[in-house]
């Protein structure tokens, strides 16, 4: 059975099926399933607001110059914040998508992780921007 409720430019968009997030003391777990690949890992909570809050800063990173359309005026399609994942050790990084009208958060784990006998290797979790974020931070003690 797949979780999966649409498909973008960008990939497969999740339903919020396809996210579950748990507050352990200072750490949030998540864990992210497209019927496919499921992955779980550990962050610390506050560096996890301030990812998601970097996400929505202008001017934060983008993408680089040389794959922008030739346009002077051409915004962006995303912004990214990364960090440090408690367990397994690696980077999680978020990217805030821009796909025409529909925002996307896109959730990337490093090194890929082994759940049972699957490697899910450098995938991509998509799921819908503004309810992804309210749901992890629906998690947070402030």
């Amino acid at each position: 059975q797949s979780l999966s409720t649409k498909t973008s430019l960008h990939g497969t968009i999740l339903n919020m099926e396809g996210l579950d997030v748990y507050l352990l003391g200072d750490l949030v777990r998540l864990t992210i399933e497209d019927g496919i690949c499921r992955q779980t890992v550990v962050v610390n909570a506050l560096e996890l607001a301030e990812a998601l809050a970097r996400l929505e800063e202008p001017g934060g990173p983008t993408m680089p110059p040389l794959e922008m359309e030739d346009e002077p005026d051409d915004i962006p399609d995303y912004t990214t914040a990364e960090l440090s994942m408690e367990d397994p050790s690696g980077v999680l990084v978020l990217r805030r998508i821009q796909d025409g009208e529909e925002i996307i958060l896109e959730i990337n784990v490093f090194p890929s992780v082994t759940t049972g006998e699957e490697t899910c290797w450098e995938a991509a979790f998509q799921l819908p921007y503004d309810q992804a974020v309210h749901e992890i931070q629906q998690v947070f003690p402030w």
